[in-house]
């Protein structure tokens, strides 16, 4: 089986136990990540796993075992938010990683087209998002980010 394959069921699994509707969403955004010629199968694993560590708390120990590689292991653990991190410095810690950086940028993507109708459209966080998603994108074509 595939490292992709693989995440996917991981996350299939993950997210039926817990929350179904992120499923969708980790799906939507793999998605993009294929459908984006920067992209790779470690970028579309990364992409179906990672939400599963806070909606399903799924850990790094229980990705090894299921067989996700150490490198997609460590790109999910990085995009994992870090409790009292601000927006910045999470976003400064993923778009420094290769791995990390075109997943952050269709999950943003993602977050703003499917945005309810009725959402303010200057809002603090649509705005962030918004801001992010360009510099990320900036970062993705200069080939700013880097492995590691």
């Amino acid at each position: 089986m595939n490292d992709t394959i693989r995440a996917l069921e991981l996350s299939k699994f993950a997210h039926w136990q817990h929350e179904p509707a992120n499923f969708d969403h980790a799906v939507n955004v793999a998605r993009r990540v294929a459908n984006d010629p920067r992209g790779n199968n470690t970028h579309i694993a990364t992409a179906y796993l990672q939400s599963i560590g806070h909606t399903a708390r799924i850990t790094r120990p229980d990705m090894i075992i299921a067989g996700i590689p150490a490198r997609v292991v460590r790109a999910v653990t990085r995009l994992e938010h870090i409790e009292g991190e601000t927006f910045l410095a999470f976003l400064r810690r993923v778009s420094d990683h290769e791995d990390t950086a075109l997943v952050a940028y269709h999950d943003f993507e993602e977050r703003l087209q499917n945005l309810p109708e009725k959402v303010d459209p200057t809002d603090d966080v649509i705005r962030r998002l918004r801001i992010a998603t360009a510099d990320l994108n900036e970062s993705i074509n200069r080939g700013v980010p880097k492995s590691g």
